[in-house]
């Protein structure tokens, strides 16, 4: 797996938020607070994806027992689903249309990992093959988005 550097956070960061030369020139703050934000956000979803696979892996080979797996599943959900909002509440504020596209694709890849934290600590609860289905589907859309969000080949 690809490593995410300070480089790619800083190149995403510069990327994800870019602010008109006049708004930039007249709120320096603002501008550094977004790009900021940006970067945090895209060190999160990467971070909570990581997170997932990690657990799934740690869990398949028996280091967890189910309860402490599926606890750590929820909070990765619950973690997911918090910062997705807080994204979609950042592209209502009145920022940029720049800064509401970037908003509203990290809202989405977070929307996916939910899927995939929730996904998997119900196949830690049921052992359906249906929710390993499930956990493998989202897994798999949501990395794409990922690599592109981040720049990762």
């Amino acid at each position: 797996m690809t490593r995410f550097t300070t480089r790619s956070a800083l190149v995403f960061a510069l990327a994800l938020v870019t602010l008109p030369a006049s708004r930039a020139a007249a709120d320096p703050p603002t501008q550094k607070l977004l790009h900021t934000i940006g970067a945090l956000g895209a060190s999160s979803i990467y971070s909570i994806y990581v997170q997932i696979g990690l657990l799934g892996d740690a869990y398949a080979a028996k280091a967890y027992e189910a309860d402490k797996a599926g606890e750590i599943a929820k909070e990765a959900a619950n973690m997911a689903k918090q910062l997705a909002k807080t994204f979609n509440e950042l592209e209502k504020s009145g920022v940029d249309k720049d800064d509401q596209k970037s908003c509203k694709e990290m809202a989405g890849i977070l929307n996916d990992l939910e899927r995939e934290a929730s996904a998997l600590e119900r196949y830690i609860r049921t052992k359906s093959k249906e929710d390993a289905a499930e956990f493998d589907r989202a897994r798999k859309t949501a990395w794409p988005k990922i690599k592109t969000l981040l720049g990762i080949k």
